[in-house]
């Protein structure tokens, strides 16, 4: 048991440096990119690309997931406290995502309407739970073992990976806000 404290003590103090935080952006929102892919595949049988890019990414995850490793590693040591308020943010960026993309296009990516305690059909309960579980993931797990994975590649390859994926997303927002996917 002490064991398991001290492993949430050191994640809670755990720190990322920005060309951590990049390479985690990417690849939680490629992560989210497959999630919603299989998600769809499996409860509607169809492959359908998901997201407002073109690339094989989708920044609410990126976003999502660096702001939670930032912002509740200092409450980290508490796992239930760390759900709850990972459950919070989700359904706040969530929620403020979607009424985004609604303001800004006038298309909605997503509809929760039908689905039990559901707000403006923007976030409902179900997604809500699940998301604040992909935080903790993140926080716990994910984050700490890309990290340390990052880390065993050079760091010449580290930034050009970290510059060509930022190079290439700027591309695609760009791209994107034109012709909407």
């Amino acid at each position: 048991m002490t064991a398991i404290k001290d492993q949430r003590k050191a994640r809670a103090k755990q720190k990322y440096r920005v060309g951590q935080l990049v390479m985690l952006f990417f690849t939680f929102s490629f992560l989210g990119f497959l999630w919603e892919i299989g998600l769809r595949w499996v409860v509607e049988g169809e492959l359908v690309k998901r997201g407002t890019l073109v690339g094989p990414w989708l920044p609410i995850y990126g976003a999502g997931g660096v702001l939670a490793v930032c912002l509740l590693r200092r409450v980290a040591e508490r796992p239930v406290l760390t759900y709850l308020a990972s459950c919070v943010l989700c359904a706040g960026i969530e929620y403020g995502t979607s009424w985004y993309l609604e303001r800004m296009y006038g298309l909605r990516w997503w509809d929760y309407s039908g689905y039990f305690m559901n707000i403006h059909g923007r976030i409902c309960l179900a997604a809500v739970v699940l998301f604040g579980l992909g935080c903790c993931t993140a926080i716990y797990f994910a984050a700490p073992s890309f990290v340390r994975h990052f880390a065993g590649l050079p760091r010449r390859v580290r930034r050009t990976v970290s510059v060509v994926l930022v190079l290439m997303f700027a591309l695609d927002v760009g791209g994107s806000s034109l012709y909407l996917n």
